[in-house]
Protein backbone atom coordinates (compact mmCIF):
# COMPACT_ATOMS: atom_id res chain seq x y z
CA UNK A 1 0.00 0.00 0.00
CA UNK A 2 1.29 3.53 -1.15
CA UNK A 3 2.35 5.36 1.73
CA UNK A 4 1.70 9.12 2.21
CA UNK A 5 4.92 11.48 1.60
CA UNK A 6 6.84 12.34 4.30
CA UNK A 7 8.50 15.55 5.74
CA UNK A 8 12.22 16.16 6.36
CA UNK A 9 11.14 15.35 10.00
CA UNK A 10 9.94 11.79 9.21
CA UNK A 11 5.91 13.15 9.61
CA UNK A 12 3.32 12.93 6.76
CA UNK A 13 3.52 15.88 4.23
CA UNK A 14 0.71 18.52 3.89
CA UNK A 15 -1.16 16.82 0.99
CA UNK A 16 -4.42 17.50 -0.75
CA UNK A 17 -4.90 13.42 0.56
CA UNK A 18 -4.34 11.42 3.69
CA UNK A 19 -4.36 11.74 6.91
CA UNK A 20 -2.54 14.60 7.46
CA UNK A 21 -4.97 17.05 4.80
CA UNK A 22 -5.70 20.01 7.16
CA UNK A 23 -9.47 20.47 7.85
CA UNK A 24 -10.96 23.79 6.47
CA UNK A 25 -12.22 26.18 9.03
CA UNK A 26 -16.24 26.53 9.49
CA UNK A 27 -17.57 29.62 8.04
CA UNK A 28 -20.15 31.85 9.24
CA UNK A 29 -22.96 32.85 7.92
CA UNK A 30 -24.09 36.19 7.27
CA UNK A 31 -27.32 35.55 9.73
CA UNK A 32 -24.98 33.71 12.53
CA UNK A 33 -22.33 37.10 12.24
CA UNK A 34 -25.32 39.24 12.58
CA UNK A 35 -26.26 37.39 15.39
CA UNK A 36 -23.15 37.25 17.33
CA UNK A 37 -22.65 41.26 17.05
CA UNK A 38 -25.78 42.15 18.16
CA UNK A 39 -25.73 39.54 21.30
CA UNK A 40 -22.46 41.02 21.86
CA UNK A 41 -23.82 44.41 22.04
CA UNK A 42 -26.62 43.63 24.67
CA UNK A 43 -23.86 41.52 26.88
CA UNK A 44 -21.39 43.84 26.69
CA UNK A 45 -23.92 46.84 27.81
CA UNK A 46 -23.74 48.75 24.41
CA UNK A 47 -27.52 47.88 24.13
CA UNK A 48 -29.23 48.25 27.16
CA UNK A 49 -32.13 47.10 29.19
CA UNK A 50 -35.19 48.21 27.61
CA UNK A 51 -33.78 49.86 24.53
CA UNK A 52 -35.61 49.75 21.45
CA UNK A 53 -34.14 47.50 18.51
CA UNK A 54 -34.94 48.64 15.09
CA UNK A 55 -34.55 46.27 12.03
CA UNK A 56 -33.75 48.59 9.41
CA UNK A 57 -31.84 51.28 11.58
CA UNK A 58 -29.29 48.00 12.30
CA UNK A 59 -29.13 46.94 8.79
CA UNK A 60 -27.76 50.09 7.71
CA UNK A 61 -25.55 50.10 11.05
CA UNK A 62 -24.16 46.76 9.75
CA UNK A 63 -24.52 46.72 6.56
CA UNK A 64 -26.73 43.85 6.04
CA UNK A 65 -30.00 43.51 4.37
CA UNK A 66 -33.22 43.26 6.79
CA UNK A 67 -33.15 39.30 6.46
CA UNK A 68 -29.95 38.82 8.66
CA UNK A 69 -31.43 41.21 11.03
CA UNK A 70 -34.79 39.38 11.04
CA UNK A 71 -33.15 35.96 11.70
CA UNK A 72 -30.87 37.44 14.38
CA UNK A 73 -33.86 39.16 16.36
CA UNK A 74 -36.03 36.04 16.05
CA UNK A 75 -33.36 34.01 17.83
CA UNK A 76 -32.31 36.70 20.42
CA UNK A 77 -36.17 36.19 21.28
CA UNK A 78 -35.81 32.66 21.83
CA UNK A 79 -33.18 33.00 23.72
CA UNK A 80 -34.84 35.23 26.11
CA UNK A 81 -32.62 38.43 25.50
CA UNK A 82 -35.42 40.52 23.43
CA UNK A 83 -38.82 41.06 23.21
CA UNK A 84 -40.95 41.67 20.42
CA UNK A 85 -44.34 43.41 21.38
CA UNK A 86 -47.31 43.78 18.79
CA UNK A 87 -46.77 47.12 16.79
CA UNK A 88 -44.30 48.43 19.04
CA UNK A 89 -41.15 46.63 17.80
CA UNK A 90 -38.46 44.64 19.70
CA UNK A 91 -36.78 45.50 22.86
CA UNK A 92 -33.87 44.39 25.07
CA UNK A 93 -34.80 42.46 27.63
CA UNK A 94 -35.19 43.18 31.21
CA UNK A 95 -34.42 40.64 33.97
CA UNK A 96 -37.63 40.77 36.23
CA UNK A 97 -37.82 39.20 39.29
CA UNK A 98 -40.10 36.21 37.35
CA UNK A 99 -37.35 36.07 34.65
CA UNK A 100 -34.81 35.59 37.50
CA UNK A 101 -36.77 33.02 39.19
CA UNK A 102 -37.32 30.95 36.07
CA UNK A 103 -33.86 31.30 34.62
CA UNK A 104 -32.83 30.32 38.80
CA UNK A 105 -34.92 27.55 39.69
CA UNK A 106 -34.65 25.77 35.79
CA UNK A 107 -30.65 26.25 35.84
CA UNK A 108 -31.03 24.36 39.05
CA UNK A 109 -32.45 21.38 37.65
CA UNK A 110 -30.10 21.24 34.77
CA UNK A 111 -26.92 21.73 36.52
CA UNK A 112 -28.02 19.08 39.73
CA UNK A 113 -28.35 16.64 36.78
CA UNK A 114 -25.17 17.52 34.67
CA UNK A 115 -23.24 17.60 38.27
CA UNK A 116 -24.64 14.27 38.78
CA UNK A 117 -24.01 12.15 35.87
CA UNK A 118 -20.87 14.27 35.05
CA UNK A 119 -19.53 12.41 37.92
CA UNK A 120 -20.50 9.49 36.41
CA UNK A 121 -19.27 9.88 33.27
CA UNK A 122 -16.17 12.22 33.26
CA UNK A 123 -13.40 10.63 31.35
CA UNK A 124 -9.94 11.95 31.18
CA UNK A 125 -10.52 14.27 28.53
CA UNK A 126 -13.52 15.93 30.05
CA UNK A 127 -11.14 16.10 33.59
CA UNK A 128 -7.86 17.45 31.74
CA UNK A 129 -10.16 19.80 29.91
CA UNK A 130 -11.80 21.30 33.16
CA UNK A 131 -7.46 21.65 34.77
CA UNK A 132 -6.63 23.50 31.51
CA UNK A 133 -9.70 26.16 32.38
CA UNK A 134 -9.14 26.17 35.74
CA UNK A 135 -5.13 26.85 34.83
CA UNK A 136 -6.13 29.80 32.70
CA UNK A 137 -8.60 31.11 35.67
CA UNK A 138 -5.70 31.25 38.01
CA UNK A 139 -3.33 32.98 35.43
CA UNK A 140 -5.83 35.83 34.96
CA UNK A 141 -6.41 36.22 38.26
CA UNK A 142 -3.44 37.08 38.74
CA UNK A 143 -3.01 39.81 36.04
CA UNK A 144 -6.33 41.03 37.04
CA UNK A 145 -9.46 39.00 36.22
CA UNK A 146 -12.59 41.47 35.18
CA UNK A 147 -16.52 40.44 35.97
CA UNK A 148 -17.15 40.30 31.93
CA UNK A 149 -14.00 37.44 32.25
CA UNK A 150 -14.98 35.93 35.15
CA UNK A 151 -18.43 35.06 33.47
CA UNK A 152 -16.85 34.29 30.69
CA UNK A 153 -14.64 31.41 32.35
CA UNK A 154 -17.81 30.15 34.69
CA UNK A 155 -19.52 29.39 31.72
CA UNK A 156 -16.60 27.91 29.50
CA UNK A 157 -16.52 25.42 32.97
CA UNK A 158 -19.88 24.84 32.79
CA UNK A 159 -19.72 23.88 29.37
CA UNK A 160 -17.27 21.05 30.11
CA UNK A 161 -19.86 20.04 32.93
CA UNK A 162 -22.29 19.37 30.30
CA UNK A 163 -20.19 17.91 27.77
CA UNK A 164 -18.80 15.55 30.70
CA UNK A 165 -22.25 14.54 31.38
CA UNK A 166 -22.86 12.93 28.19
CA UNK A 167 -26.33 13.99 27.21
CA UNK A 168 -27.55 15.22 24.12
CA UNK A 169 -30.71 16.37 25.66
CA UNK A 170 -29.69 18.38 28.47
CA UNK A 171 -26.54 19.80 26.29
CA UNK A 172 -29.32 21.27 24.19
CA UNK A 173 -31.43 22.73 26.73
CA UNK A 174 -27.84 23.99 28.57
CA UNK A 175 -27.47 25.85 24.99
CA UNK A 176 -30.44 27.40 24.70
CA UNK A 177 -30.40 28.79 28.60
CA UNK A 178 -27.08 29.94 28.30
CA UNK A 179 -27.36 33.36 26.85
CA UNK A 180 -29.93 34.00 29.27
CA UNK A 181 -27.52 32.38 32.42
CA UNK A 182 -24.46 34.87 30.83
CA UNK A 183 -27.25 37.98 31.10
CA UNK A 184 -27.90 36.69 34.81
CA UNK A 185 -24.29 36.41 35.56
CA UNK A 186 -22.93 39.77 34.35
CA UNK A 187 -25.28 41.36 36.54
CA UNK A 188 -24.71 39.32 39.47
CA UNK A 189 -21.06 40.75 39.23
CA UNK A 190 -22.30 44.18 39.84
CA UNK A 191 -23.38 43.18 43.03
CA UNK A 192 -21.02 40.46 44.11
CA UNK A 193 -17.10 42.14 43.82
CA UNK A 194 -14.89 39.11 45.07
CA UNK A 195 -15.28 36.99 42.44
CA UNK A 196 -11.82 37.41 41.49
CA UNK A 197 -10.84 35.56 44.58
CA UNK A 198 -13.51 32.80 44.45
CA UNK A 199 -13.43 31.91 40.99
CA UNK A 200 -10.85 29.67 40.94
CA UNK A 201 -11.11 28.12 44.17
CA UNK A 202 -15.07 27.11 43.73
CA UNK A 203 -14.41 25.73 40.38
CA UNK A 204 -11.71 23.57 41.96
CA UNK A 205 -13.61 22.11 44.17
CA UNK A 206 -16.19 21.30 41.61
CA UNK A 207 -13.26 19.29 39.92
CA UNK A 208 -12.26 17.60 42.67
CA UNK A 209 -16.17 16.18 43.72
CA UNK A 210 -16.40 15.10 39.84
CA UNK A 211 -13.06 13.27 40.16
CA UNK A 212 -14.16 11.48 43.21
CA UNK A 213 -17.45 11.05 41.44
CA UNK A 214 -19.14 12.30 44.79
CA UNK A 215 -22.60 12.63 43.52
CA UNK A 216 -24.22 13.96 46.47
CA UNK A 217 -21.58 16.33 47.37
CA UNK A 218 -21.52 17.24 43.52
CA UNK A 219 -25.34 18.03 43.81
CA UNK A 220 -24.91 20.15 47.20
CA UNK A 221 -22.09 22.28 45.70
CA UNK A 222 -23.49 23.51 42.43
CA UNK A 223 -26.81 24.23 44.30
CA UNK A 224 -24.67 26.43 46.85
CA UNK A 225 -23.01 28.17 43.98
CA UNK A 226 -26.55 28.65 41.88
CA UNK A 227 -28.21 30.46 45.06
CA UNK A 228 -24.85 32.47 45.47
CA UNK A 229 -24.71 33.77 41.79
CA UNK A 230 -29.25 34.12 42.63
CA UNK A 231 -29.49 35.81 45.96
CA UNK A 232 -27.23 39.42 45.16
CA UNK A 233 -28.99 39.99 41.96
CA UNK A 234 -32.57 39.07 42.96
CA UNK A 235 -32.10 41.12 46.76
CA UNK A 236 -30.47 44.47 44.14
CA UNK A 237 -34.02 43.26 42.07
CA UNK A 238 -36.16 44.37 45.09
CA UNK A 239 -34.53 47.55 45.92
CA UNK A 240 -34.84 48.85 41.87
CA UNK A 241 -37.81 46.94 40.33
CA UNK A 242 -35.82 45.89 37.34
CA UNK A 243 -32.03 44.61 36.75
CA UNK A 244 -29.50 46.59 34.50
CA UNK A 245 -27.29 47.87 32.84
CA UNK A 246 -24.81 45.05 32.40
CA UNK A 247 -21.38 44.59 34.08
CA UNK A 248 -19.12 46.73 32.78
Amino acid sequence: MQQPPKSRKGKPALTDTGPARLQPLPRKSLSELTLDFIRTAIHNGDSLPGERLVEQTLARQLNVSRGPVRDALRELEREGLVVSQLNRGTYVSHLKRDDLEEIYSLRLVLEQLAMRLACRHADDTHLAEMNKLIDEMTEAVSKGLTARECVEFDLRFHDEIYAASVHKRLIGFWEILRPQVKTFLLERNMELKDYGEIVVPFHRELLDVIIRRDEDEAVRLIRSHIDNAFEPLAKRQDRSGVTGPLAQ
